[in-house]
């Protein structure tokens, strides 16, 4: 399972297994298995098992933020993108290393 142990409070792992109606929920603490040996939370994952990692506060933080500049990402991609065409465009008619022509691949001379 790849997760971002900044972003994730991994003493908090939920495991939900069962009916929709009437779930077992299983708490595992991942510090406890990796960093102390403990390995009372260690359980086995069934299939349909469903693994459920709780944001830590700066995953909650970076949420926040996401949500937040959430209205600007538009923009700040067209910009983005603008910026790329211009950078691409004036590729193929630079001059590199002293020689002139075709994105320096002495095109046209």
């Amino acid at each position: 399972a790849n997760y971002d142990p900044l972003l994730t409070d991994t003493s908090d792992i939920k495991v939900i297994r069962g009916d929709p109606e009437n779930p077992l929920v299983i708490h595992c603490d991942l510090d406890d298995i990796l960093e102390r040996g403990l390995t009372r939370d260690n359980i086995q994952i069934r299939e349909n098992d469903i693994v459920f990692l709780t944001p830590s506060w700066v995953g909650h933080m970076t949420l926040f933020v996401k949500k937040l500049a959430a209205p600007i990402k538009p923009l700040t991609d067209l910009i983005t993108s603008a910026n790329n065409m211009v950078s691409i465009g004036t590729s193929f008619g630079e001059e590199t290393a002293g020689v002139k022509g075709f994105g320096g691949n002495n095109f046209g001379n």
